[in-house]
């Protein structure tokens, strides 16, 4: 795969802020009134995320901080690559970084449960400049194809969830699995309900990777063969 030095692969850290859907400018504790920063900023926020141990570059190695280290060793043999899918009518495709990159440069606006809002207010040069890397890669979004809880909360969130896709080193990608906004529904690409998380507590099983959150909040993650 064409790796470059925009290219980041997300740690335990994030995963887990992402997985118990929290507030990622609340856990990052870097965007005022949880709101992202014009992209022109993002090279500063990449190293601000990269100092407090939530990214690392894709060549790099992974600094151990407190507990993470324990976590990702179960990585060793994986990328993550991340999709966040924007809340809009029409669920337009998004930008994502390819290469098991945890960064997403796409216009729009993610809606946390706890109402905490990042925008990305002018991506265009970002976007011009990772298209020419050659690590944009356009991913079409679908809703998933399941049913969903019947309450009217939950039947909203359809608009605001996170797709999580785990893909080998080689590139091979495995199974991905759909968090469904704050209703906490998790289902495969072929529909089936794997998990329904609340109050933060995740259980998320793919055909690739395993991953349970224990009552003190770690989560434990183990590879499986594809």
């Amino acid at each position: 795969m064409n790796h470059t030095e925009m290219t980041y692969v997300l740690t335990g850290a994030e995963i887990y802020a992402l997985a118990a859907v929290r507030g990622i400018g609340q856990i990052f504790g870097l965007f005022d009134e949880g709101s992202f920063p014009d992209s022109r900023q993002l090279p500063v926020v990449l190293a601000s995320l990269a100092q407090k141990g939530l990214i690392y570059p894709q060549d790099g190695r992974l600094m151990a901080d407190s507990g993470v280290d324990r976590l990702m060793s179960c990585y060793e043999d994986w990328d993550i690559a991340l999709a966040l899918y924007f809340a809009d009518e029409s669920l337009p495709d998004i930008c994502a970084i390819r290469g098991g990159s945890g960064i997403l440069c796409s216009e729009g606006v993610l809606h946390q449960p706890n109402a905490v809002r990042m925008r990305l207010t002018d991506t265009a040069g970002v976007r011009e400049q990772l298209e020419e890397s050659g690590c944009l890669e356009r991913i079409p979004a679908c809703p998933p194809r399941t049913a969903v809880p019947d309450s009217t909360e939950d039947k909203e969130a359809l608009q605001n969830f996170l797709t999580i896709k785990i893909q080998r080193r080689d590139g091979e990608c495995t199974e991905s699995a759909v968090l469904i906004g704050s209703a906490g529904c998790c289902v495969t690409d072929g529909g089936e309900l794997r998990y329904a998380h609340r109050e933060g507590i995740l259980t998320l099983i793919t055909d690739a990777l395993s991953v349970d959150s224990a009552e003190s909040g770690d989560i434990l993650a183990q590879g499986k063969d594809v």
